[in-house]
């Protein structure tokens, strides 16, 4: 029999706790942890970087686009006819909606203050745009089959883009930044329909006055309609039709004053475009 065999077996070891309260046992050295990897993919770009491409993604969708498709609209706002077919009528608050929407956007990029004010602006270019994408659908899905749809897809950029910009700015907004935003998005909203009611009644009784025997009243609807050419959305080659239908010889011509007092344009050169 071995001689330890009655002795009591050896205690456990102590762990690090415990040795902590032993005098003159060092603790034990803590084993250090590896430093995280850092995460795999590129590396994150400088942030002048990041400020460059959101600013121009900006100006590109927020006034560049806007600004093409207005010039080159040839069925939505544009349509040929001042007594403006839907939402040809509405070109007034059209353009004033998109005029102030830009001029916000720029001013934003450039003053920047007060920033409460611009979150409301720009919330209203943003509502503006979408309204207008949704409004223009149908017209989108028939432009599609002639490669021209795509077009009608740029509202919603634009509402993406204005969207952003509206909440950056209520970020940067202090205080007092509710009641700014609220009287930026009034602004945004209530003057192109403000504009709206102001111009489409004075333009239908210019064209009450055109369609009139009195070559007085076909003058004065003639420099109302000029006033207002550009808010009508309207190229008057309705007017250049009823000059090409007209028998009177003094009616034809006080047409083709009115269409020279409007346009600036020759009506004998635009008809002879119209019937090649």
């Amino acid at each position: 029999m071995s001689p330890d065999a009655d002795l009591p077996p050896d205690p456990p070891p102590l762990g690090p706790q415990a040795r902590e309260f032993l005098p003159g046992v060092p603790p034990p050295d803590p084993v250090s942890s590896p430093e995280p990897e850092p995460p795999p993919g590129p590396p994150p770009l400088p942030p002048w970087v990041v400020k460059v491409a959101r600013v121009g993604t900006d100006l590109l969708f927020g006034v560049i686009v806007p600004l093409g498709c207005l010039y080159f609209d040839p069925v939505v706002f544009r349509n040929g006819d001042p007594g403006g077919g839907w939402p040809g009528r509405y070109a007034t608050a059209g353009y004033t909606a998109a005029g102030i929407g830009m001029l916000a956007m720029v001013l934003w990029h450039v003053v920047g203050r007060p920033a409460g004010l611009f979150a409301g602006l720009l919330a209203g270019g943003a509502v503006f745009a979408l309204g207008l994408g949704l409004v223009m659908i149908p017209l989108t899905i028939v432009g599609l089959f002639i490669c021209i749809g795509v077009f009608g897809l740029a509202p919603f950029g634009t509402a993406w883009v204005f969207a952003r910009a509206a909440r950056r700015a209520w970020a940067a907004a202090g205080r007092g930044r509710a009641a700014w935003a609220v009287v930026g998005f009034v602004l945004a909203c209530g003057l192109p329909w403000a504009a709206q009611g102001y111009v489409r009644p004075r333009v239908d009784r210019a064209l009450e006055q055109l369609a009139s025997a009195d070559p007085a009243e076909v003058e004065r609807g003639a420099e109302t309609l000029g006033r207002f050419r550009f808010l009508t959305g309207a190229d008057f080659d309705d007017l250049v039709w009823k000059y090409h239908r007209e028998e009177d010889p003094a009616r034809r011509e006080a047409l083709a004053r009115a269409y020279q007092r409007i346009t600036g344009r020759d009506i004998e050169h635009r008809l002879a475009i119209l019937l090649d």
